[in-house]
């Protein structure tokens, strides 16, 4: 009797080491790398840095929504024209970008469903961008316009 038990939590310690060191145990549930985890704080704190949670929120909710998932979240964040954040230097993650990335990225907070695209209307010079812009729903804030 008592060695079968001995054996039996033998057998649980092992199994439990051997779920902690096994890659698809442990990230089982992740759909996202780390660098993406990085990348994505890195443009918040580049685009809106300075923003309030609810703005920071809706610039989160324009890169999560034009991510297609299937490819990492450089493919958006990094795409020509899109983000001029990335050659900033302040393209580095904050304590706060990487709490909203980490949330956003791991789906605890869901992304607004409508936004996928995001302008600062004091900044921004592509006049056929702003004139179509306009014609949208709007959702103004401090510093960006979101639709």
């Amino acid at each position: 009797m008592k060695t079968s038990k001995y054996y039996l939590v033998l057998s649980l310690i092992i199994l439990s080491i051997l779920k902690i060191e096994n890659p698809k145990l442990k990230y089982k549930n992740v759909k996202y790398r780390n660098e993406d985890v990085t990348n994505f704080a890195s443009i918040l704190n580049a685009e809106c840095g300075i923003c309030d949670d609810n703005e920071m929120f809706l610039f989160a909710s324009v890169i999560y929504n034009r991510w297609n998932k299937t490819s990492p979240i450089d493919s958006v964040i990094t795409a020509i024209g899109q983000f001029d954040g990335v050659h900033s230097v302040h393209f580095h993650p904050s304590k706060r970008t990487l709490r909203i990335s980490k949330r956003m990225l791991s789906e605890k907070l869901k992304p607004y469903p409508k936004v996928k695209f995001a302008y600062n209307p004091c900044l921004s010079t592509d006049v056929k961008f702003i004139n179509w812009a306009e014609k949208q729903d709007i959702i103004v804030e401090p510093y960006h316009n979101f639709f």
